[in-house]
């Protein structure tokens, strides 16, 4: 099988050879940015760069998908936000909020959500989308990632203020995150007519080290399934940190998978869902594929799918530090014990 069936055959629920090894949580590599001696800051505003960084993984280790965009302040620019990229500095550095939009609860219902979502850097990812499509497209899935509502909202207002007024006035916050969705969903849609062949939704804040399960189910889950049902593409639903007390809940906002982290213990998610559900995770994108050696690595790769993993992919993005030859081996791992070590064996 090629890449590209492995994924979409495994999303789409027919039987693959093998578990798939990819993300939706970011593959830029540092490696990359060597190799073309690019600028990272520059490679957010340019397609061509985002395209040839997004498909160098596949080209230099077989890693099974493209993805864009890099960082995760997208919708927030789009919105409104000062973005911080680090343009003059030496190191490759993600990018950031430098000013949010709300800092009170009484500044929630003045949002704003623009008319049409081809603003900011939008128009960039939907090239640099169809770019790596119309070069890689018939061996890997081109995937692309959106915030979830809630993590969004996070980014827009200040944190501790966000959280007193999900206890204090909750349907203030569900009417913020019912007018997010809606930019979400239509920001889906442009990379959906770009090209990507699936959609990770990435509610990172949603774990429950920052909201209850019960705030969890109420508030967050109506907007995630509404983005869900939107999509056209296969989505996968990640969510960071702590997620075994909400994993039902997400199952039932019904992504094609729902994609976990190194805090997630595999082996309970398996005894509370059962094994019909897929569960992609849950490698540690810094611990181990930037601390460990290459057999490390593999012995990791090996412990996540005897856990319950159906795809191999990172708990959160790779750190740039990663070394290539950590990153080759667990590709090489994941096609050496992918069928042997898999509990989904056709």
């Amino acid at each position: 099988m090629t890449s590209k069936q492995r994924v979409l055959g495994l999303l789409k629920g027919e039987t693959v050879d093998r578990p798939a090894c990819y993300s939706g949580t970011g593959t830029v590599w540092g490696a990359a940015l060597k190799h073309y001696g690019y600028n990272f800051a520059d490679a957010h505003h340019d397609p061509e760069k985002m395209a040839r960084l997004a498909t160098f993984p596949f080209e230099a280790a077989g890693f099974e998908c493209a993805l864009m965009p890099f960082d995760i302040c997208v919708e927030a620019e789009l919105l409104g936000c000062d973005i911080n990229y680090f343009s003059n500095s030496d190191e490759s550095i993600y990018p950031n909020i430098k000013k949010r939009l709300i800092m009170k609860p009484n500044e929630i219902e003045g949002v704003e959500v623009p008319d049409h979502v081809m603003g900011g850097r939008v128009p960039v990812v939907c090239n640099a989308i169809r770019q790596a499509k119309a070069e890689f497209g018939q061996h890997i899935p081109i995937g692309a990632h959106i915030l979830g509502p809630f993590t969004l909202a996070t980014h827009l207002m200040d944190f501790n203020e966000l959280l007193m007024t999900v206890f204090r006035k909750p349907d203030l916050v569900s009417g913020l995150l019912e007018k997010l969705a809606g930019v979400l969903m239509n920001v889906a849609r442009a990379y959906e007519e770009a090209g990507a062949d699936y959609i990770c939704l990435r509610e990172m804040s949603g774990t429950t080290d920052i909201v209850s399960p019960k705030q969890f189910n109420e508030l967050l889950r109506p907007e995630l399934v509404k983005i869900i049902q939107n999509c056209r593409v296969p989505v996968v639903l990640h969510i960071c940190g702590n997620t075994n007390k909400i994993v039902q809940y997400m199952v039932e906002c019904n992504a094609h998978a729902i994609s976990v982290e190194t805090r997630n213990d595999l082996v309970r998610t398996r005894q509370d869902i059962g094994n019909g559900p897929l569960v992609f995770g849950n490698i540690d994108g810094f611990g181990v594929l930037v601390k460990g050696t290459p057999e490390e690595v593999e012995q990791e790769v090996i412990k996540c799918l005897r856990n319950g993993v159906d795809a191999l992919w990172p708990g959160c993005e790779i750190s740039l530090k990663a070394p290539l030859e950590n990153l080759r081996a667990m590709v090489r791992a994941v096609e050496k014990h992918g069928h042997s070590e898999w509990h989904r064996k056709s």
